[in-house]
């Protein structure tokens, strides 16, 4: 959010690129997915650092979709999607990958009982790559119907808006209407009383009309 923050005065200028903005939510996604990995969940040294993606989930990371569709970019909806699923599954790789002893879904027996649940879901060492999975699913389900609609939205408003600017800056009518800021309007009439001959004004007529052409 603070490099979007230093960015955003750019936006518009000449150091402005296409490609800033997939960056910076790039950024931006790796950082927070990096949190998981670095911040300890607890002060313990005894706590795994798995517990994380457990206490805080990857819903965490879904309002960066939602600025994504702010950007009426499909494609940078798409990205942040990605980026999103890459993020999340390099970090909860990493913290794996240094534990002895991991459990999943997996290590349950067919006819698990009460005690087999809470010996294997309610371990520290319980990793949950099903979970994992099903988050990310949702999360790439998520980002693609959002870009098919941002998509949408720009292929049927496009056609609409591309002559009504053209009109704004030209003048022109647009569907027999122009718009209020083209100065067409007809000038006010002159108010009654000033429409109301005035005995002054019929003497200078007369006199004009007396006078020699």
């Amino acid at each position: 959010m603070l490099i979007g923050m230093i960015y955003y005065p750019l936006i518009g200028s000449r150091w402005d690129r296409p490609w800033a903005k997939y960056l910076l939510f790039a950024l931006d996604i790796l950082l927070l997915c990096a949190c998981f990995v670095i911040i300890p969940i607890s002060p313990s040294d005894d706590v795994p650092q798995i517990l994380a993606f457990r206490a805080y989930g990857i819903y965490y990371l879904l309002p960066f979709i939602g600025l994504a569709c702010l950007s009426l970019s499909w494609g940078l909806v798409a990205w942040t999607g990605a980026i999103t699923a890459i993020g999340w599954w390099s970090a909860f790789g990493y913290v794996v990958s240094g534990m002895e002893t991991t459990l999943s879904w997996a290590d349950l027996p067919t006819k698990a009982t009460v005690q087999d649940y809470e010996e294997v879901f309610l371990s520290t060492n319980f990793i949950g790559t099903g979970n994992r999975l099903e988050e990310t699913g949702f999360v790439l389900i998520l980002a693609l119907i959002l870009a098919v609609a941002v998509y949408r939205a720009r292929s049927i408003f496009s056609p609409n808006c591309a002559p009504r600017t053209s009109a704004r800056r030209s003048g022109r009518p647009v569907n027999g209407f122009r718009r209020p800021w083209v100065n067409t309007c007809p000038k006010p009439s002159p108010p009654a009383w000033s429409r109301t001959p005035r005995p002054w004004n019929r003497r200078c007529a007369e006199v004009r009309s007396w006078s020699p052409t």
